[in-house]
Parts: C-alpha cells; sequence; structure tokens
C-alpha cells in the first residue's frame, strides 16, 4: 500500500540505504557496502559516505533500460504539450504501459522462487513504484572523494543497457575518479541469479582486495581469472563502435 501513497524518488530509495547502514553500524558494529543490482543503481548513485559502492548490471537511464517506453513518453509529451490533462494523460498511458511489461514479470518472479500467490502484486507495485522514479533519471554522481564506485556488468548485457554502462565507465576513467569495473565474460544481466557463485567469488575478490583495486577494468574469464586493463587501454576492451 505504500506504494500507492506516496510517488518515490531515487531519493528516497537513497535515504532507506542509508537508514539501514546507519543503522546496522549502531546495533552490530558492521559497516555496510551497499550491493545494488539493476534498477536499484539508481538509488546507489545518490549514495554518498561510504568507503565502496558495488552497481550490479547498473541501469544508467531509463532510456537504457526500457528505451521503448522511454520514448513512447517523449512522443506523448510532444503531442500533449498544449493539452491542459496533459499530466493526467501522460500518467495514465505510462502506467498502462508499464503494467503491461511488469504484470507478467512479477508473476513470472513468484513462480520461478515459489513464492506465495499474494507477493505478485506487492511485486508489481514495487515495479510500478520504481519505474515511476525513474522516468527522467540519468546516471549522475556528486561523488565523495573517499568513495570507490566498483561496476560488475556482463558481456552478454542486453545492447542499450550495455551501451550506457560503458559509456558511464569510460567517463568515470576519463574523470579520474575512484572506480574500478568488472567485465563478466559469458553473463548477462541477472548476474547473481545466472551465476550466484560467480558473483559470489567477484564480491569476495573486491572486500578481500579493496585496498589493491586499481582505478580500470578487469577482464574477468569464466574461469575467474583477472586480467588488470589500465584506463588508457581501455578501449581494448571495448572498442568504439565504427561510424559508417
Amino acid at each position: 500500500p505504500f506504494h500507492q501513497e506516496k510517488f518515490f524518488e531515487t531519493q528516497d530509495y537513497a535515504d532507506e540505504y542509508t537508514f539501514i547502514a546507519k543503522w546496522a553500524e549502531q546495533h552490530f558494529n558492521l559497516k555496510a557496502i551497499p550491493v545494488s543490482l539493476s534498477f536499484s543503481g539508481a538509488a546507489s548513485s545518490k549514495l554518498k559516505g561510504f568507503d565502496y559502492i558495488i552497481d550490479i548490471s547498473p541501469m544508467i537511464s531509463q532510456k537504457d533500460a526500457l528505451p521503448e517506453l522511454a520514448s513512447y513518453r517523449e512522443l506523448l509529451e510532444r503531442t500533449n504539450v498544449f493539452n491542459p490533462m496533459r499530466e493526467f494523460v501522460i500518467r495514465k498511458a505510462m502506467d498502462q504501459s508499464y503494467a503491461y511489461v511488469w504484470r507478467p514479470q512479477a508473476k513470472e518472479f513468484v513462480e520461478a522462487y515459489k513464492l506465495d500467490n499474494k507477493f505478485t502484486n506487492y511485486i508489481y507495485e514495487g515495479y510500478m513504484a520504481s519505474s515511476r522514479s525513474l522516468e527522467k533519471f540519468n546516471w549522475n554522481v556528486e561523488e565523495d572523494s573517499q568513495t570507490q564506485r566498483i561496476f560488475i556488468i556482463g558481456e552478454n548485457e542486453k545492447e542499450s543497457l550495455k551501451a550506457g554502462q560503458i559509456r558511464t565507465i569510460k567517463e568515470y576513467l576519463d574523470s579520474g575518479k575512484n572506480f574500478t569495473c568488472f567485465y563478466m565474460r559469458g553473463l548477462g544481466h541477472s548476474i547473481p541469479m545466472e551465476a550466484p557463485n560467480y558473483a559470489m567469488a567477484i564480491l569476495e575478490f573486491v572486500t578481500n582486495k579493496h585496498s589493491q583495486l586499481q582505478s580500470g577494468c578487469y577482464d574477468v574469464s569464466t574461469e575467474l581469472k583477472a586480467e588488470f586493463f589500465a584506463p588508457t587501454e581501455i578501449d581494448k576492451l571495448f572498442p568504439a563502435e565504427k561510424e559508417d
């Protein structure tokens, strides 16, 4: 029900991350390490005050994640620019589009993990709230100098998402920010679900070697061997697309 009572923004989700991290430190004397997956990377981009933050298959913008829906929204905004009911019309149309995407996905999620059917609507409403909050989201981080960002992305990621991730990685490296990425060969978007042992090995590697990680990208093979690529060699890992 709380998803229906409030229009969530990415900062709201980030505030929850921060609250839980402070709670864990106060009650258990543990320092939290935020780990996001996919859409939750949007909230991660708003976080500050952590030593390092791990983002798995992050969504850089809604246009990367759902290009058709993003284009549809732009069309709605253009065609309703003089409509006094434009906000209502656009909201209604977008929610119908989100429902078409997320209702079957929520049902599939519940069936796949053998959850009680009552969770279907909770998951669906969560997807809807997240989609609304991310409509105009673009990854833009004002970094704390103490924070090291770590991206884990899959070789077989959806092309539109992968393009946004690689663009962001190159921007980080060019700007000299405290940043490391792991390029996971043979994996797609849902890295922890596709290969949980594989994902856990990388998380353990990051946790244990945090102080030794350098800025740049690790090219990680299926044998879990990491070969380091210096920032100057980033185009060997992610070659620039040739122009026609």
